[in-house]
């Protein structure tokens, strides 16, 4: 199970495959750059709410996949998402438009980041072949 997936079964079975195991990178308060997975780095910890994207039944109907980086930004003071921008396209807007949305409403604790750029992957994944 990879970064928000899906499962696809014998009977043709679809789920959504939920958000990423790791941020992609994030500016500090200091507004030093900093890359996941490193010291220091932004972590899944450092929210205090994060809704995980739906994948939509009509794109799973489809076959359609694609990751969306998705860049926002975070008020210092209430850790709101203040702002969200579409780095980079799924190639499919409405995979793209869910992920927007629901990062939108992500909250981090207050005082640490003011922005994280974040992949969204929609994948099908086949079971039970």
């Amino acid at each position: 199970m990879a970064v928000f997936v899906f499962l696809f079964g014998i009977g043709i079975t679809a789920q959504a495959q939920q958000i990423p195991v790791e941020f992609g990178s994030a500016v500090d308060a200091h507004g030093i750059k900093h890359a996941a997975g490193t010291s220091g780095g932004p972590s899944f910890s450092d929210l205090i709410f994060r809704p995980k994207p739906e994948y939509p039944y009509s794109e799973r109907a489809r076959h359609n996949e694609g990751t969306a980086l998705v860049r926002l930004d975070i008020d210092l003071k209430t850790g709101n998402t203040t702002y969200v921008t579409l780095v980079q396209s799924s190639g499919f807007p409405k995979l793209d438009e869910v992920a927007i949305k629901t990062l939108a409403r992500w909250r981090f604790k207050p005082g640490k980041w003011k922005e994280a750029e974040v992949p969204v992957t929609f994948t099908m994944s086949r079971r039970g072949w």
